[in-house]
């Protein structure tokens, strides 16, 4: 009976889920290149503008998304270039440990393209998490 109730107590565990914001209107600069999906903590403006550049369009919400480097900093997830339309799903930040957080996610690739492209997800999270680790976990 004790053995169950230990393993009750280790299931019911329960894991937080860190909110972020999704930047939008940004691209991958040509000269990153990765054989591999790659995670990245950037913490500054200066960083981000090394790696990525701004994509900004017609309308309303046409402008790269702001962060606030003061209070903010990135975590991205990059993907090799493919020609094929690549997606990311259902992605989640878990904190699993005290120090360890999760990158959870997925990608749904589709038809092949003409062009190639680099998919990324580019998540705005708050400066408190700056000091954690960050792991890519695909499901």
């Amino acid at each position: 009976m004790a053995i169950a109730i230990f393993f009750f107590s280790c299931s019911s565990q329960k894991l937080k889920e860190i909110s972020f914001r999704e930047a939008q209107n940004y691209f991958v600069k040509n000269t990153f290149n990765t054989e591999q999906i790659v995670s990245k903590k950037i913490t500054s403006l200066s960083e981000l503008n090394h790696f990525f550049g701004s994509a900004t369009v017609m309308g309303s919400d046409g402008k790269p998304t702001e962060i606030n480097f003061e209070t903010e900093f990135v975590v991205v997830v990059i993907c090799p270039e493919t020609h094929f339309t690549s997606q990311f799903t259902s992605i989640k930040l878990v904190e699993e440990e005290e120090n360890k957080v999760n990158i959870e996610y997925k990608i749904i690739t589709k038809e092949k393209q003409t062009y190639s492209v680099v998919p990324f997800s580019l998540m705005i999270v708050g400066k408190e998490h700056v000091d954690k680790h960050f792991v890519l976990k695909q499901y």
